[in-house]
C-alpha cells in the first residue's frame, strides 16, 4: 500500500476515496490490507488513469506505476537490488518468495521452456493486466532485453503467462 501511495501522488479524487475507505493517509502504513481494499485501490486507478484501455492495458499500466511508486520504498529499493543480483532467470524463480513483500497467499510456478522462455502461473489473480506489468517491471530490473510478457490465460483467479526476452 506504501508503494501505491507514493506512485499515486497526487492522487485522483477517485484513488484519495479509496485510500480514506483503506484507512490509508501515508504516514501510517498497517503490515497488510484486506484483498477488497486493495482491489478497491486498483480500481479507482485503473478507472480514473487509464479509462480509455482495455482492461487487461489498463491495469497493466496500474502494475507499472505501482512499481514506479514501489521502487522509491525501502522494501522496494532493497527488491530492485537483489533482482539485479539474480537475472530474469532467477528472479522468476524465485517470484512466490518475492510476492511476500505484498501478501501472504499469491504462489507462483515457472515452467522452463527454453533458456529465456518460461511459462508463469500465479494464483489469487484478480486483475490479470497488473500481473503483466509486475512481471514485466520485475524481469527488467533484472536485466532483461527484449521482453515479452503475454497473458494465455485466466480462470478461477489463476493466470498463466508467457515471458520471453532476448
Amino acid at each position: 500500500m506504501e508503494g501505491m501511495w507514493r506512485a499515486l501522488q497526487p492522487p485522483t479524487p477517485l484513488e484519495a476515496e479509496a485510500f480514506a475507505r483503506a484507512g490509508v493517509n501515508g504516514k501510517d502504513f498497517q503490515a497488510a490490507y484486506p484483498l477488497v481494499q486493495y482491489t478497491d485501490l486498483l480500481d479507482a486507478c485503473g478507472t480514473s488513469r487509464f479509462a480509455h484501455l482495455a482492461p487487461l492495458e489498463r491495469f497493466t499500466e496500474v502494475g507499472r506505476l505501482f512499481m514506479k511508486g514501489y521502487e522509491k520504498t525501502f522494501i522496494g529499493q532493497a527488491l530492485i537490488a537483489m533482482l539485479r543480483v539474480l537475472g530474469p532467470k532467477r528472479t522468476l524463480q524465485r517470484m512466490t518468495r518475492n510476492f511476500r513483500t505484498a501478501n501472504n497467499y499469491t504462489e507462483v510456478e515457472v515452467e522452463p521452456l527454453g533458456a529465456t522462455h518460461y511459462r508463469v502461473r500465479v494464483t489469487h489473480v484478480t486483475r490479470p493486466g497488473l500481473f503483466v506489468g509486475l512481471l514485466e517491471a520485475g524481469c527488467t530490473y533484472a536485466g532483461a532485453k527484449n521482453l515479452s510478457v503475454t497473458l494465455i490465460s485466466h480462470a478461477d483467479q489463476v493466470a498463466v503467462y508467457e515471458v520471453k526476452w532476448g
